[in-house]
């Protein structure tokens, strides 16, 4: 019996035998071989499948050479260990199904990487290839997979070849008329040059380039061209580039030979996908203007041209609303389960707060959508609501740039990767990459907001691994969430673990969740979105007061900061420009009940603050209520609305003993004697925000009082300043549903707190009012504050109280 001997091996070891090698696979593995223990074994020719060194080895003698991959690279649970494999099986060597499998396994363990074609892996590869093709000579969609694999290899002689031949193929079924096999030929060679252009566009540029992965880029025609295959276009510089143009030639080519209409709206969908990845928005345009020409109506280019303005925008508030109705348009011509998918409500929330809205009935739900795109508008000034624009341009683009990855009737947007879109936007275009201690690379790469990180080997061999579809957007939003480390010289410190982090949103998660899962678990986010996250903030007060049975008359005051607008002494200023205060008031599911524009000059550079009043009347029923400004050439925005000092205040009863609101103001006048409503007092508003020891006003109306015997009424009034804790609800689901509590308020925390007391008396009738022309709480902290006013009936003894909130601005 012979001696068995195990070999290690080297790039360097030209020793070893020629068939025991190293080679690159996932995640940095290793590749290699070694010969089991034989005696007498009877090498014999195999038919139909002789290759080179394999030519004269037995069928045990190919299944008895082991194909292994050994990690090279820390990767935890977030890579899969790939184990030892006999580089033909005797299986394989009679089932098709077998052979098939085992060669598309093999290919894997290679990280479908650049491969010298004389390595043993390749040979295994290659070898299986060839005994599937001998037993399924008819399947011309494995000669696609073997061409594809020999356009791997990092000699030009045998992408030549494979390429020519594959051409030849499509030609001689052209010829031969089968349109159709030429037809899905195409498509499965296109689709495969799009994954590759992917992962070349994806991989880390840190990472030093192979010349393997040089080399296998180098594909073009003989001088005398292909005969069926579209040429590629002029290598580019950066990879990837030339390859997903050339991708986009070849799907355009298949959507020409489509047999049906939907068809060929898929493949014009796959067509645009390349320029959608590349954010090539120029290119966009021009290729779905081409299509939409070639084919008018085509639900499946449409939403490219709107997407493609939709980035390419440069003015957010004058541009939105060309783009919207392009969208609208496109919309109209999809069929309804597609349209849907762009203005559903579904997502924007939490995947839990999403199983709430589904516990509703269909109407009911609708309303609470209604609302809630209402509520997320950042701001109801501007033509179009900015998140919802975001949105729909999020579904276009997942659409396509996710085209090749959905299942049947399933559409991009649909996929783990497009919903991660959907929720927080485009994810990085390629993969980063950090040195890290004794040779290893931090490898990172995610979407806003949320990360993952893969440690890896950064020996010679990790270059390969990018090849691998395991590193594209969709296995990263299956992967599971890498946590967050302690830094190496912290770990190093600590004796016990450090206990990881995960991000903010997922910690609620008992076990480590996926990347996906992490962002179901949070809602959507939309930074970047004009407006989103960056108006200033106005301070607003209100004040209700009865006007009949069944309306009220309401009162806002607002002072807006400038500090965000373009000033009228700036050299771009223009005599035109405005700055655009509005207050608008809608119903429970965001329909406009009342809008007010005034339109302002610009302020100057030392204007601080602008104010404004607005003084509408509506009937009882819920509302909201913003008051925003809007300078629209820079452009610039602020909103605001008025906070609450306690849930009960939400209620505003029309009858019976009661009082109004208290109504703050900067200083009043009266316009009779006596008062006989608040509309009597001439108002200078201040949005409830005082200066440094400023003085202001206060207004108030009482109703119903009881009459004494002499006929009059007689109440008394209790003023108290208490100071303020701000605290706001991240209650979304009671904002839906319109509960009647406050989302933001100031509550009163200062027990101990003085009060000025009076009484008053008046002729009796069903309203009197109360005001305060001057009030002043002197050295008062910054900050907010509340100010309560509490009413006693000296005749009946009821009682009733209001709190209104202020601001007290700092001194500078």
């Amino acid at each position: 019996m012979n001696n068995c001997r195990r070999a290690t091996f080297s790039r360097r070891d030209h020793s070893a035998p020629r068939w025991i090698v190293q080679a690159g696979v996932l995640a940095g593995v290793l590749l290699a071989a070694s010969i089991s223990c034989r005696s007498g074994a009877i090498k014999r020719t195999i038919p139909g499948v002789s290759s080179g060194q394999f030519s004269e080895l037995s069928e045990s003698s190919l299944a008895s050479i082991l194909v292994c991959a050994d990690s090279l690279g820390r990767t935890g649970r977030n890579i899969a260990q790939n184990r030892c494999t006999p580089c033909v099986p005797l299986a394989v060597m009679t089932d098709a199904n077998r052979a098939v499998s085992h060669a598309r396994d093999l290919w894997d363990r290679r990280a479908r990487a650049p491969y010298d074609t004389l390595t043993l892996g390749a040979s295994c590869i290659d070898l299986s290839w060839k005994f599937a093709m001998q037993q399924r000579p008819r399947d011309t969609a494995l000669r696609v997979e073997y061409t594809l694999f020999k356009l791997s290899s990092a000699h030009a002689h045998v992408r030549d070849r494979a390429i020519t031949a594959y051409d030849r193929l499509l030609d001689s079924l052209h010829t031969a008329g089968q349109p159709e096999v030429v037809y899905a030929l195409r498509g499965q060679f296109a689709t495969e040059i799009w994954r590759r252009a992917q992962r070349l566009l994806e991989r880390p540029l840190a990472i030093a380039r192979h010349p393997f992965e040089d080399a296998i880029r180098r594909i073009a025609p003989p001088p005398t061209g292909w005969r069926a295959l579209v040429a590629p276009p002029p290598l580019s510089d950066t990879p990837g580039e030339s390859e997903a143009r050339w991708a986009a030639r070849l799907f355009d080519e298949v959507a020409q030979t489509a047999p049906t209409p939907a068809a060929r709206s898929q493949w014009h969908r796959l067509a645009l996908a390349p320029w959608v990845t590349l954010a090539d928005w120029r290119r966009l345009d021009s290729a779905a203007t081409a299509l939409i020409a070639r084919a008018p109506g085509d639900s499946a280019v449409l939403p490219a041209r709107a997407l493609a303005r939709y980035r390419q925008r440069h003015d957010a508030v004058r541009e939105s609303p060309a783009i919207m109705a392009l969208f609208d348009s496109a919309l109209r011509s999809m069929p309804r389960v597609d349209s849907l998918r762009y203005d559903t409500f579904d997502g924007v929330l939490t995947e839990s707060d999403d199983a709430w809205r589904y516990g509703f009935l269909p109407t009911d739900r609708l309303q609470l959508d209604s609302r809630g795109w209402a509520v997320i508008d950042p701001l109801w000034s501007t033509p179009v609501n900015e998140v919802q624009l975001e949105r729909r341009a999020r579904v276009a683009e997942a659409d396509y740039r996710y085209a090749d990855q959905t299942r049947p009737g399933e559409a991009g947007s649909e996929t783990s990767a497009g919903q991660l879109l959907l929720r927080l936007g485009a994810p990085d275009a390629r993969w980063t990459s950090r040195e890290l201690v004794n040779r290893m690379i931090m490898l990172t790469r995610g979407w806003p907001r949320l990360q993952q990180s893969l440690i890896v080997d950064g020996r010679a061999a990790s270059w390969m691994m990018f090849s691998h579809p395991r590193f594209g957007a969709q296995s990263l939003a299956r992967m599971p969430l890498s946590l967050r480390p302690p830094t190496i010289l912290r770990a190093r410190r600590e004796v016990r673990p450090i206990a990881p982090v995960l991000p903010i949103g997922c910690t609620d998660l008992t076990a480590v969740p996926t990347v996906l899962a992490c962002a179901l678990a949070r809602s959507s986010q939309w930074y970047g979105v004009p407006f989103y996250g960056t108006t200033d903030t106005i301070d607003v007060t209100a004040a209700r007061f009865r006007t009949g049975r069944d309306s009220v008359h309401l009162y806002l005051g607002a002072a807006i900061p400038t500090r965000t607008f373009k000033t009228a002494d700036r050299l771009d200023a223009t005599a035109k420009d405005r700055v655009i205060l509005s207050a608008w008031l809608a119903d429970a599911v965001g329909t406009v009940l009342f809008r007010a524009d005034d339109p302002r000059p610009l302020p100057t550079s030392a204007s601080g603050y602008l104010t404004a009043q607005w003084m509408p009347r509506l009937a009882k029923g819920s509302i909201m209520h913003r008051v925003e400004a809007l300078e629209p050439s820079q452009p610039g925005g602020a909103r605001g609305a008025a906070l609450l000092t306690s849930d009960a205040q939400v209620v505003f009863p029309l009858r019976g003993f009661g009082m109004s609101d208290v109504l703050v103001a900067a200083s009043t006048t009266s316009t009779s004697q006596p008062f006989a409503r608040w509309t009597d007092v001439r108002l200078a508003p201040n949005g409830g925000a005082i200066a440094p020891r400023g003085s202001f006003s206060l207004t108030w109306e009482v109703y119903d009082l009881e009459p004494a015997p002499d006929g009059r009424v007689r109440w008394s009034v209790e003023i108290r300043r208490e100071r303020g804790d701000t605290m706001t609800r991240g209650d979304i689901r009671g904002v839906l549903a319109n509960s009647q509590r406050a989302g933001a308020r100031v509550i009163a925390n200062e027990a101990d707190a003085p009060a000025v007391a009076y009484s008053r008396d008046a002729d009796a009738a069903p309203v009197v009012v109360d005001h305060l022309s001057t009030f002043n709480l002197g050295d008062t902290p910054p900050g907010r504050h509340v100010v309560q006013v509490t009413i006693r009936d000296l005749v009946s003894g009821k009682r009733v109280a209001r709190g209104v909130a202020i601001k007290m601005r700092a001194k500078n």
